[in-house]
């Protein structure tokens, strides 16, 4: 079992211990937080696992197996090179980090220390993600277009309205709409489409500065996607790629369920053939991150792990060229 050590307190880690704790395969050892209270609270969920205030004693830690990092973002690079450096397998809460470089330099010291290190992308690892990509790939011609959103009001722009600085909404810590749901977008657009020759970005900035939403263009040689994404207000939209005579309507780009169909030009709908959503938002995630660990021996998981890591490569080459627009 993979002994687990955390860092950051905010609502995305329970989550992630939870999906980590219902796989069976890894026990919560350590949380860490800058605040005692705050890595408390967190650990008293959980038969008051210990806590620590101090980074280095998570990263040598000799129970810790693996280091989830889900501080601010502009963190990530230095956490996750450290608890490498110290001989930790890493899962970074996406975005990654902030440019390719700091990713190849983090991939090679992995490399180096024979570990494993991952973005926590979620619905890429989800089933029917994988099966909407399946379905693309034995299509009988390209698409002409698609069309996916991720528009959430987020929890903390009362917040930022107030007067105050949430984390998200500072470009201290590398927050706004493009680096915190964007990069789901791009995931999803770089999977299943490929990496666009272009990428193009139109920010709607907040008084700060940060953009609280935006519309993204991946250009293609011969079809476009366009990419809604925001948080300072709520999008329905489903998820759309067109064919021309048929066009498929999904209900969003992660837990993609059963809903899912595709129109005719006549108004006439079929099933796209998924399956009900039976997993939590994080389980597909935890289990295929302690398969990288535990099976890294095995021929079919190292390619598994490569291809992964090639898409994480393409995904921030596209969010590099994003973020010199944002």
């Amino acid at each position: 079992m993979l002994g687990l050590g955390t860092i950051g307190t905010s609502f995305i880690t329970p989550e992630f211990i939870d999906a980590a704790l219902k796989s069976e395969r890894y026990q919560l050892v350590r949380v860490y937080s800058r605040h005692a209270d705050s890595a408390q609270e967190l650990a008293a969920k959980y038969n008051n696992a210990a806590i620590t205030t101090d980074l280095e004693e998570l990263f040598h830690d000799d129970r810790v197996d693996v280091v989830y990092v889900a501080s601010p973002n502009s963190l990530h690079f230095e956490q996750a090179k450290a608890a490498l450096l110290a001989g930790k397998h890493v899962i970074i809460e996406k975005p990654v980090v902030q440019s390719e470089a700091e990713l190849k330099e983090l991939l090679d010291i992995a490399n180096e220390k024979g570990k494993v290190v991952v973005e926590a992308a979620r619905h890429v690892f989800e089933p029917n993600f994988q099966a909407v990509k399946q379905k693309l790939s034995e299509h009988d011609s390209k698409p002409w277009g698609a069309t996916l959103s991720y528009a959430k009001y987020s929890s903390r722009i009362d917040d930022f309205f107030a007067g105050k600085t949430p984390n998200i909404f500072t470009k201290k810590f590398a927050g706004g709409a493009l680096n915190d749901l964007g990069i789901y977008l791009v995931y999803a657009a770089v999977a299943w489409f490929g990496a666009p020759d272009r990428a193009t970005y139109v920010p709607q900035h907040l008084g700060n500065g940060i953009d609280g939403s935006g519309m993204m263009a991946l250009t293609y040689p011969t079809f476009n996607v366009y990419l809604h994404v925001a948080k300072d207000y709520t999008t329905y939209d489903p998820a759309e790629i067109y064919f021309g005579k048929e066009t498929w309507r999904i209900n969003h780009i992660q837990m993609i369920d059963e809903t899912a169909e595709i129109i005719n030009k006549d108004g006439s709908s079929e099933s796209l053939g998924l399956d009900e959503v039976t997993s939590g938002t994080m389980d597909d995630e935890a289990q295929a991150f302690a398969t990288f660990i535990e099976q890294a021996g095995d021929p079919a998981v190292q390619k598994q792990y490569a291809e992964f890591h090639n898409l994480m490569i393409k995904v921030i080459r596209v969010m590099d060229e994003l973020r010199t627009q944002s």
